[in-house]
């Protein structure tokens, strides 16, 4: 009844960019990851967490300084008979690093996300939820980070500064 686990988890990840050197001549760099991972659970309690380092995975190769992020996060949970609770932490950071041609300085990114679950168990295989969600992404400056966009044509990143919540309801279905 009162268990105990211990869950390890290693994962690196290699590749080749290919056909990048359209940008600028300068190109994007190979993909290098790595991600460590660890779950320990006693009874119905279960803490875990992860670190994972993007090295300069896809990084524009027209910066230095910079790397596409690094992130931890970590998480407890409580689960009896049918109930399970669950408070989570992840924070990430990434270094938009420095144009070799202009040297302007991009700065850094950071995000912050924290949740906090409740899930019952209906019947076999079918669970309601809850979930809320409190984030806060921050870079070093919004015009630092709109010039990097451009720079980089990195299309969907350098949002600024956000903050925000959010609260989910449903189901999960699992066979």
């Amino acid at each position: 009844a009162n268990s105990f686990g211990l869950q390890l988890s290693a994962t690196s990840l290699f590749g080749k960019s290919k056909n990048t050197k359209n940008h600028h001549d300068a190109g994007y760099s190979d993909i290098a990851a790595y991600a460590l991972g660890l779950v320990i659970n006693y009874g119905g309690f279960s803490i875990g967490g992860e670190y994972l380092d993007n090295g300069r995975s896809l990084e524009w190769n027209g910066l230095t300084g910079n790397d596409s992020g690094r992130l931890f996060n970590v998480g407890v949970g409580y689960s009896y008979d049918r109930h399970g609770v669950s408070l989570g932490y992840l924070h990430t950071k990434r270094k938009l690093g420095r144009n070799k041609t202009t040297n302007f300085n991009y700065g850094t990114t950071k995000a912050n996300v924290g949740a906090l679950s409740y899930d019952y168990k209906l019947a076999k295989g079918l669970k309601l939820y809850a979930e809320g969600v409190a984030f806060q992404y921050k870079t070093s400056s919004t015009a630092q980070a709109a010039a990097w966009k451009a720079a980089t044509m990195a299309s969907k990143d350098a949002v600024g500064k956000n903050n925000g919540h959010a609260v989910m309801l449903g189901s999960a279905i699992s066979f």
